[in-house]
């Protein structure tokens, strides 16, 4: 700001809050991807401009406040140059509508034309890919998911790794009914220091509904306990949520009576979302099961 370069501090404050974001302190994050936004829809810079728009539509998932953040999502809608392929709104249109379990609506897009439009790698885009393998997920087809995502995790190892994409890869195993290669991949999730809450979260679920599958009461009880103490110090309302709604689904399957009680919470917190009808509800109910309820691809 002092040099006056505004670009350069817009994109520091797209920054801040994406640091915000994933450190689980949500509502920390809304206030410099506004700012952002603004700056970069003062310059008229499409690139800037759909940064923060990312940015901003994930802090008000997370926080709650679900139909904000798809109000925000529409500027994607007149977002870039006449000459330059728009690639913001289904990237991050993607994303949003796996983030709450709503899939349709995603459903207009075209992942094949989404992928011949960008490099692996580039920014957003394996984040979109992911998201279209758990939209997949949501619907029932775990086949399907898996052959998303497993070319994500086969192009990138150790440090370079997209955890993100092997945690969903991870629960998309379990759903297939492929306990063990789901728990061995979770387990790299776990034993890294990289990556986000969120990614922990997800590798968290896949090993507990995996655990379920094979009817490991205590496992499944353990892995929860540490999904709660770690999701339950964010302000991320929508992963508290579904973290005891993959709870629920696990102790069903193991007969635990307390699946009736977790399943309450986990309801009564999506409704106060708006997101009741969330289909995180199948993809966990067969990744509980390793019933892929999809024909085989």
């Amino acid at each position: 700001r002092e040099r006056g370069d505004r670009w350069a501090a817009g994109m520091m404050l797209v920054l801040l809050g994406s640091l915000s974001l994933w450190s689980g302190k949500a509502s920390e994050a809304l206030a410099p991807a506004r700012e952002a936004r603004e700056t970069f829809a003062a310059m008229g810079d499409w690139y800037g401009h759909g940064n923060s728009l990312g940015v901003l539509a994930r802090a008000l998932i997370a926080t709650g406040q679900v139909q904000d953040a798809f109000d925000v999502l529409d500027e994607l809608l007149v977002l870039g140059p006449a000459d330059h392929p728009e690639l913001w709104a289904p990237l991050l249109i993607a994303v949003a509508a796996a983030q709450v379990g709503q899939p349709e609506r995603a459903a207009h897009l075209d992942v094949d034309s989404v992928a011949n439009e960008a490099e692996p790698g580039q920014f957003g885009f394996t984040d979109a890919l992911v998201a279209f393998g758990l939209n997949r997920l949501q619907r029932g087809d775990a086949a399907g998911a898996i052959a998303m995502l497993e070319p994500l995790v086969q192009h990138a190892s150790g440090k370079n790794s997209n955890w993100n994409a092997v945690s969903a890869l991870a629960l998309a195993l379990a759903a297939a009914g492929r306990t063990d290669e789901a728990l061995d991949r979770a387990r790299v999730v776990l034993d890294q220091d990289g990556g986000t809450y969120a990614d922990r979260a997800t590798a968290l679920e896949a090993r507990g509904l995996a655990l379920a599958q094979k009817g490991d009461a205590e496992g499944v009880a353990s892995t929860f306990e540490e999904g709660r103490a770690l999701v339950d110090s964010t302000e991320d309302v929508l992963t508290r949520a579904l973290l005891r709604l993959a709870e629920a689904s696990a102790l069903e399957v193991i007969g635990d009576l307390r699946s009736g009680e977790v399943r309450e919470q986990a309801d009564h917190e999506l409704a106060v979302l708006g997101l009741g009808d969330t289909a995180w509800r199948v993809a966990f109910s067969i990744a509980a099961s390793g019933a892929d309820v999809a024909p085989a691809h």
